[in-house]
């Protein structure tokens, strides 16, 4: 199987609670590589961003979208461990979303590509006491993030003991 055809790949998914102080997006192969390769970490949706790039043996800060700096690291020498995993830290709901990492030889062509799907998630519950023949409640929902792309909230239903499935309310 060809590494670089992601058509035959899955894409690994890693969820992780809102509130987390950093994840790990995880990449590791056994492949034999040459010495100058460039690691590019990129998000594909919901946007195209550049989170972290590794070239010439050393990360590249001044390559990466600036809401990613500071807020990346990758293993300091990968290519001699083979892990090409990236942590990303202090974690936002809009971090949400399918990362690529794409690793080129020196003349740009694809030798490498894995992605993750990575699931930032409020995992809140609160329990709502509501008095029997109420006409209606009033279920809160808040949040700090700067939701700065499209989002949905959506509500679901779970009954406790009954082992009855969600529902959308």
């Amino acid at each position: 199987m060809d590494p670089c055809d992601t058509r035959a790949q899955q894409p690994e998914v890693v969820e992780v609670p809102q509130g987390e102080k950093s994840v790990v997006l995880p990449f590791k192969t056994t492949a034999d590589l040459p010495e100058n390769v460039t690691v590019e970490w990129t998000l594909t949706e919901p946007k195209q961003m550049k989170v972290h790039v590794y070239e010439s043996g050393n990360n590249q800060p001044v390559k990466q979208d600036q809401g990613y700096r500071g807020r990346t690291e990758m293993d300091e020498d990968p290519l001699r461990t083979g892990n090409f995993s990236l942590t990303l830290k202090d974690l936002h709901l809009t971090d949400s979303g399918v990362y690529t990492c794409t690793v080129y030889n020196k003349d740009g062509h694809k030798l490498l590509q894995k992605s993750v799907i990575l699931s930032v998630r409020v995992n809140k519950v609160e329990a709502v006491e509501v008095p029997e023949g109420e006409g209606s409640v009033l279920l809160a929902f808040k949040t700090t993030a700067d939701l700065l792309q499209a989002v949905t909230v959506e509500w679901t239903q779970q009954h406790e003991g009954t082992g009855a499935k969600n529902r959308n309310v």
